[in-house]
């Protein structure tokens, strides 16, 4: 498999267990109220959401947006050949 593919997959399990980590905190907050662990929790999963996966979405988008247009590009050529 690209290693570039399996880096995203990677970085898509990661953002599963940072979320995972968010609602349990979250459910703990709402059992018990507000405590610093769980503040800090949130806080890391905030960071990584505005710092890993903005980047992440930007090297996919980069990615994966100038494979389909090379393809649709072939396929728009290929129509044409006489």
């Amino acid at each position: 498999m690209n290693l570039f593919i399996r880096k995203l997959i990677a970085d898509h399990s990661h953002l599963n267990v940072q979320v995972g980590f968010l609602f349990d905190a979250l459910e703990r907050i709402h059992l018990t109220g507000f405590n610093s662990d769980d503040i800090s929790i949130i806080e890391k999963v905030i960071d990584y959401l505005n710092l890993e996966l903005k980047n992440h979405n930007q090297l996919e988008e980069n990615h994966l947006l100038q494979s389909e247009t090379k393809l649709s590009s072939q396929k728009f050529i290929n129509n044409f050949d006489c």
